[in-house]
């Protein structure tokens, strides 16, 4: 079993818990909270010191930016003798004691002691919610009293990004303090802000003793938000504000004898009126209330987390998969707008939270032209990038909800189609999207590129000529595959007939055009380039060529092999897998802007995790247990050959990327929002572990590595709970011998749908 604990901190036994002890972590670890995917959405970010970004976005997409920076905090003062600090240290850097920082999935609490002051802050964000609850509690565990002014602080921005571009309204702020609901209300006077909801408050449960609204006045002419006036003594001025330095301040002075503790609630958050604060001001009156609404979220999330469960053996793994990839899933939804970010993701939450995952699948697919292609980003609309990849995912993605529900009722959901005043069945998406790929082709008879395919850094320029992507194919031939299936299980012969014979042609291009000796190349160009071959001097291989001819099931098995030992030869890396070698350094038109990008970093030879995850189905399919896991490792933080203090990455959220860069090696860049974590959750549960969803059922088929001598998943499906306890004692990797349902052996390795209600142990032995 492999030990979590760090000089940083470590997750509790169950692993929903992370408990970071310093101040000093390598980088900013922060966690995310959020309303959840709904027309008015609100994100927060909560680092250690209780500090973080908060944007809110519309249905529209439009992004209003709440606060400035990081800018929300906690100050406290001893008014005996002026000393300021903060309860994580940051950001007047006051030394404090017996610090801790709890993450969980539904909260953020941190806690430190001052000179016999023990303080701490709890922040959530409740479902549904367009603001966040700030809990402070002050306990007084010296002899004497003390007499303790509370600062609670927040910086406005209320700008953005939407869909007319950028926004901006700093001669419009408004900033008063509203005694109905003991806080300050920043108010956007602006009629052409892109919604009403460009406005912000702060308000606490006891009415402030002073207040300030401007930020310039509450840092003085020489401050900062590390040096604010109140070091010097300084109190709320009580004045409002009315131009672009809008913030709010509230202070509080309380007297605390030895033993006493103290309870302030404060909501921060987003609003369209004045009457919607009001509405947040009553729960801040009853505290009961604001615990109620935690102890609902941690339900909320307590019953996602229990859509599978997975014990490995292994602390790390088991934490992640268990509690923070569901949450990292549901986190992507929340201002990750690209269109097949967002269907990679329904394709791993649905297995947790399903209706969440629908829900966003049809808003994604809304998001579709009439064509069948889709935007980079749909939420805002975002044109200048055009990912041929687009359709594709739709193809994969809608059969995997269809798996794990069993209802073949989805493909009859009208949605419509971006822009058009056309409406079609999810059905109609599919097949649009199956002909805007099938239709699009190069010289060569294989998928264009357009201006990038899945790879965003693989863009072109005006001096790149046009591009024919190999991995786009293959996506494509993935996608007839799942597409082909899903039309035998419904009875639409006619497309299976296209499905069929659309992949079959494909296939045999790919591999009369694109296999280069020893692995598939990545493009073929309109100049003659063959780029990702061996005659490339730089580029000569790629990885997702190689793993998606095993997920497509293009390459004939010997290719495969010789594809993976290639991989294993050239990509094989100790923080990941490279994406391709060697790494560009040299500007090339042909390529595009991939050559632009630092060497070693991103997709330019450095450990995209999102394509390493690829590689871990791949090796299963290829029956590589060893490399799997291996690979899991690699792309989870701290790892060992990839330490935290090196990464710098939270140990609870899976990155996109390491870089092998000597100026940044190991560095870990892109938390919460990548497409990694959802193929992370599939490779491990589906893959490795081999619980894989299937229209008939669950069908296992591990693929362990050796040392792995038991495992166990707990999975929810179709109205039932499996129970299922893997035994690897000999040590074979994979091959089931013998299945047990409720101690009766069955056939083959599909397990009956029970529905039910019930729990089912299930034995498999390898």
């Amino acid at each position: 079993m492999r030990s979590d604990k760090s000089s940083y901190g470590n997750f509790d036994r169950s692993g929903g818990r992370y408990v970071l002890k310093t101040t000093e972590p390598p980088r900013r670890w922060h966690n995310a909270h959020f309303s959840g995917p709904q027309d008015n959405e609100y994100l927060s970010e909560c680092t250690y010191a209780g500090t973080g970004e908060v944007r809110c976005r519309d249905a529209d997409g439009n992004i209003c930016s709440l606060t400035d920076g990081d800018r929300k905090v906690i100050y406290l003062r001893d008014e005996d003798t002026g000393v300021c600090w903060n309860i994580g240290k940051y950001p007047l850097n006051t030394k404090v004691t017996r610090f801790r920082c709890q993450y969980t999935a539904a909260d953020t609490k941190l806690s430190s002691t001052f000179r016999g002051l023990a303080a701490s802050q709890r922040v959530f964000v409740p479902r549904g919610a367009t603001n966040e609850y700030w809990t402070l509690t002050l306990a007084n565990r010296s002899k004497r009293p003390r007499r303790i002014s509370v600062f609670a602080y927040a910086e406005f921005n209320l700008r953005g990004f939407g869909a007319r571009g950028y926004y901006r309204s700093a001669l419009y702020h408004e900033t008063t303090f509203r005694p109905e609901v003991n806080g300050v209300w920043a108010r956007n006077r602006n009629v052409a802000a892109p919604n009403p909801r460009y406005q912000g408050f702060l308000i606490g449960s006891q009415k402030p003793d002073h207040y300030a609204c401007s930020r310039e006045t509450f840092y003085g002419p020489n401050g900062s938000f590390a040096s604010p006036r109140i070091v010097d003594g300084w109190d709320g001025d009580d004045k409002p504000c009315g131009d672009f330095m809008c913030c709010a301040l509230l202070q509080n002075t309380l007297t605390l004898e030895p033993g006493q503790e103290i309870r302030i609630d404060y909501a921060l958050g987003q609003c369209g009126s004045f009457e919607q604060i009001q509405t947040v001001a009553a729960n801040l009156a009853d505290p009961t209330k604001i615990d109620a609404l935690l102890a609902q979220l941690e339900a909320t999330e307590e019953q996602i987390a229990e859509g599978f469960g997975v014990d490995t053996g292994d602390v790390r793994t088991d934490a992640i998969m268990n509690f923070w990839v569901k949450k990292q899933l549901l986190s992507y939804l929340m201002f990750k707008n690209g269109f097949r970010d967002n269907l990679q993701a329904d394709y791993a939450l649905c297995m947790a939270d399903y209706a969440t995952a629908e829900q966003n699948l049809l808003a994604t697919l809304a998001g579709q032209w009439p064509d069948g292609h889709g935007p980079h980003h749909y939420r805002p609309i975002k044109r200048e990038i055009f990912c041929s990849d687009n359709p594709a995912w739709i193809l994969m993605m809608v059969p995997g909800l269809i798996k794990e529900r069993g209802d073949y009722s989805l493909l009859d959901k009208q949605v419509p189609f971006l822009q058009s005043d056309e409406t079609g069945t999810v059905w109609e998406h599919m097949l649009r999207a199956m002909r805007v790929l099938t239709g699009e082709l190069g010289p060569n008879g294989l998928c264009v590129m357009r201006d990038v395919d899945w790879n965003d850094s693989f863009q072109g320029t005006d001096d790149t000529p046009a591009r024919e992507s190999v991995m786009i194919t293959q996506l494509l031939c993935a996608g007839l595959l799942e597409l082909e299936a899903l039309s035998q299980r419904i009875g639409a012969d006619d497309i299976v007939a296209e499905a069929h014979g659309g992949y079959e042609t494909f296939k045999a291009r790919l591999n009369d055009l694109c296999w280069d000796g020893r692995w598939y190349i990545r493009a073929l160009a309109a100049d003659g380039r063959r780029l990702g071959s061996s005659e490339e001097k730089e580029g000569k291989i790629f990885l997702n060529t190689q793993t998606w001819a095993v997920l497509s099931k293009t390459a004939p098995p010997e290719r495969a092999r010789a594809s993976f030992a290639a991989v294993d030869e050239m990509l094989a890396h100790e923080l990941g897998t490279l994406t391709c070698f060697p790494a560009y350094t040299q500007w090339d038109p042909t390529v595009g802007q991939l050559s632009t990008t630092t060497p070693g970093s991103g997709t330019n030879g450095g450990c995209y995790q999102h394509a390493g995850a690829f590689k871990i189905v791949a090796d299963c399919m290829l029956g590589r247990g060893e490399q799997a896991w291996e690979a899991v490792q690699k792309i989870l933080p701290g790892s060992d050959t990839n330490p935290l203090t090196q990464s710098g990455c939270a140990p609870f959220a899976i990155t996109n990327s390491a870089s092998v860069n000597p100026t940044s090696y190991g560095q870990m860049a892109t938390i919460w929002r990548t497409g990694t974590s959802a193929w992370i959750a599939v490779a491990v549960l589906e893959w490795i572990l081999g619980v894989r969803r299937d229209y008939d059922g669950l069908l296992i088929d591990p693929c362990l590595p050796s040392h792995m001598s038991r495992a166990r998943v707990r999975r929810r499906f179709r109205g039932a709970v499996y129970d299922i306890r893997i035994d690897n004692t000999a040590g074979r990797n994979r091959g089931v011998t013998r299945t047990t349902v409720d101690g009766k052996k069955i056939p083959g390795c599909h397990l009956p749908v029970f529905a039910d209600g019930q729990v089912h142990n299930v034995r498999i032995v390898i």
